[in-house]
């Protein structure tokens, strides 16, 4: 019942805002759903309900959607593909992590220490490689579906979000910041696009 409460729900508001100018994906959202999405990817329990708000954009409500992922049973919410490979594939990263194999970057992408034993660099290189290519493949979903371009201030703040929560959560988990020159990635956070006014 409280899945088709929220498919209900979500379709309600779906059609009351197409009756406006689509709203795109607004700042406090895209900090919202960066942390969601990068929670379940590194194995945390989070609610895709909370996603459902009334004052949500067009941006957000598809989001949402994506998020609720596969109904299993009818009842409970089966993680949508890309966040359940992601968070299927984080205990090995962690362990990688730990044993300081496996860094983090200042853009929030992972890389080998280049000072770990070849081994240990062949273990990990394939694993490493593929959580990369998702972590750019939910960038770009999450920009496409949230209705704003990936150049603009609202899609760099979701960027820069999506790469707060990857070095916090990796942090936390015992992994190594990569030590490099300064560059884009570490530069002074953007500023938060200011919200629209309601009419």
């Amino acid at each position: 019942m409280r899945v088709l409460a929220a498919l209900l729900g979500l379709a309600a508001l779906c059609l009351t805002g197409c009756l406006r100018e689509p709203e795109r994906l607004t700042a406090a959202e895209a900090e919202r759903i960066a942390w969601y999405c990068e929670d379940i990817s590194h194995g945390l329990d989070r609610d895709p309900y909370e996603l459902v708000r009334e004052d949500a954009s067009a941006g957000m409500r598809a989001i949402a959607l994506w998020a609720l992922g596969e109904l299993d049973d009818k009842q409970s919410v089966k993680n949508p593909q890309l966040l359940a490979v992601r968070a299927g594939r984080w205990p090995l990263l962690h362990q990688g992590m730990r044993r300081s194999i496996v860094l983090i970057e200042g853009s929030g992408m992972l890389r080998l220490d280049p000072e770990a034993s070849k081994e240990d660099r062949e273990l990990f290189a394939d694993l490493v490689a593929a959580e990369n290519s998702s972590r750019l493949a939910l960038t770009s979903l999450l920009v496409s579906q949230g209705g704003i371009a990936a150049d603009s201030r609202r899609g760099e703040y979701l960027v820069y979000q999506l790469r707060q929560a990857r070095r916090e959560l990796a942090l936390q988990a015992g992994a190594r910041a990569w030590q490099e020159q300064a560059t884009e990635a570490d530069a002074e956070a953007p500023v938060r696009p200011r919200a629209r006014r309601a009419m």
